[in-house]
């Protein structure tokens, strides 16, 4: 009789170890903290964006061949935008910075 707490005991215990550990690893401690900030592309990011958001609608080339000034590349992106392609602001302000710097009138 005396052995049947014990078991008991026993198994709580391992039932609690293992809830534990499973909030443990569903928490991702790897996350970063809530407080903060987004990391901002850096204008090096520019010819990465360019690569990864435009290449999947049409040549690079397009864009490249292309000589235009900051105002018309952010009427450009924006175009873009509007027909889907997927760019957050500062990534947008990044893009459009690289293109008129690497290709503008």
């Amino acid at each position: 009789m005396h052995k049947r707490p014990s078991a008991i005991r026993f198994i709580a215990l391992f039932a609690l170890a293992g809830l534990v550990v499973g909030l443990a690893a569903g928490c991702g401690g790897s996350a970063a903290p809530a407080t903060s900030a987004p990391s901002q592309p850096s204008p090096a990011d520019g010819a990465a964006l360019l690569q990864e958001r435009c290449s999947s609608c049409h040549s690079l080339s397009k864009a490249t061949n292309e000589a235009h000034t900051q105002a018309e590349w952010e009427q450009i992106v924006s175009t873009m935008i509007g027909k889907g392609a997927i760019l957050t602001d500062s990534e947008k302000d990044v893009l459009v910075e690289y293109l008129a710097a690497n290709h503008g009138k």
